[in-house]
């Protein structure tokens, strides 16, 4: 088995860093009178209250490696997309107040009230969590490895104490059988995988890594990250290690105040990437409920959701030969 060497970030001592722990964002020294970065975790009644007051909106788990995923699908038979959006951060959803809809629900949950009928939408809740990426972003890559290997691999890694390594390929995996089950459910659709801030690096990852990259019919990247030093080092990013085939966009708030995250960086993803078929966009407006740097604020697109999905079903549906 190849041996990959991992280079970490490390944020500076006094510097401010992300906190999935701190339902604020910010750790302990955000202000107290700020309201929540992301709201709460979904619960079971926060489910019952999005599936009866949003048409067309089910609810199914499909089975992780390591445990089950849930996810909200909009759906209407005969359309020729479907949409799977993969949360950032930890790779949760979260409401502030889910009786009140669409402005109870956080990004990306709150998608679904805003979504077009005529393309399919399923929103993923992760539930081995993405948090773990935060520090590497774009560094390790692992090699392509056939199907029939990849279980194999999983264990031999576990075993051999390979951490981050595990986790990438318990990713893919679920990725994989994530995009299986979708296809079961929903019929043959073109699939699009979209991702939000670090999703976004997993799923350029994914896409190296899959020996089957006709699953994939197109990449929509929003707000994606890359690292917090990048100013520095944007001339030897290098988003994907593979060539891109298939329709790739990149959406990003001019005014989305994490230091992750630039239009600089949208904009030299699809430079590199080699897709015959790009766009970037770039939104602004909408409002600030906390840092800008989570859900509550530019960062999630708060109060021009509407924005954001027309220039994504613009580009899911423009006329291509």
């Amino acid at each position: 088995m190849p041996i990959y060497t991992i280079k970490f970030y490390f944020p500076e001592e006094n510097e401010l860093h992300l906190d999935t722990s701190n339902p604020k964002g910010w750790g302990l020294s955000v202000e107290e009178s700020l309201p929540g970065e992301h709201g709460k975790i979904l619960t079971d009644a926060d489910v019952e209250n999005i599936k009866n007051n949003i048409d067309r909106v089910g609810f199914q788990t499909i089975n992780g490696y390591t445990g089950r995923h849930t996810c909200f699908v909009k759906s209407r038979p005969g359309n020729r997309d479907t949409v799977i959006v993969f949360p950032g951060g930890s790779g949760r959803l979260y409401a502030l107040n889910s009786a009140s809809i669409p402005n109870g629900l956080v990004f990306p949950t709150n998608l679904l009230a805003f979504w077009p009928e005529d393309i399919n939408l399923v929103v993923m809740d992760l539930r081995h969590g993405l948090d773990w990426n935060w520090y590497n972003y774009s560094s390790p890559r692992l090699k392509n490895v056939s199907n029939d290997k990849h279980d194999n691999i999983l264990v031999q890694t576990k075993m051999t104490a390979q951490p981050f390594n595990y986790r990438l390929l318990v990713a893919f995996r679920d990725f994989k059988t994530i995009i299986g089950e979708i296809n079961d459910l929903l019929g043959d659709t073109r699939v699009w995988l979209v991702g939000h801030c670090t999703s976004s690096d997993l799923i350029s990852r994914f896409h190296d890594f899959i020996d089957d990259r006709s699953i994939i019919d197109g990449i929509i990247f929003t707000n994606p990250i890359w690292k917090r030093d990048w100013e520095e080092k944007l001339d030897k990013m290098k988003y994907f290690h593979t060539t891109v085939n298939v329709p790739l966009m990149t959406i990003q708030h001019r005014d989305d105040k994490n230091k992750s995250t630039a239009s600089e960086i949208a904009k030299k993803i699809l430079v590199d990437s080699g897709s015959p078929d790009q766009e970037f966009v770039e939104l602004s407006g909408g409002i600030d409920q906390g840092c800008g740097h989570f859900s509550m604020g530019h960062h999630g697109f708060r109060d021009i959701e509407s924005q954001l999905v027309s220039a994504m079903a613009q580009f899911i549906q423009r006329p291509r030969k």
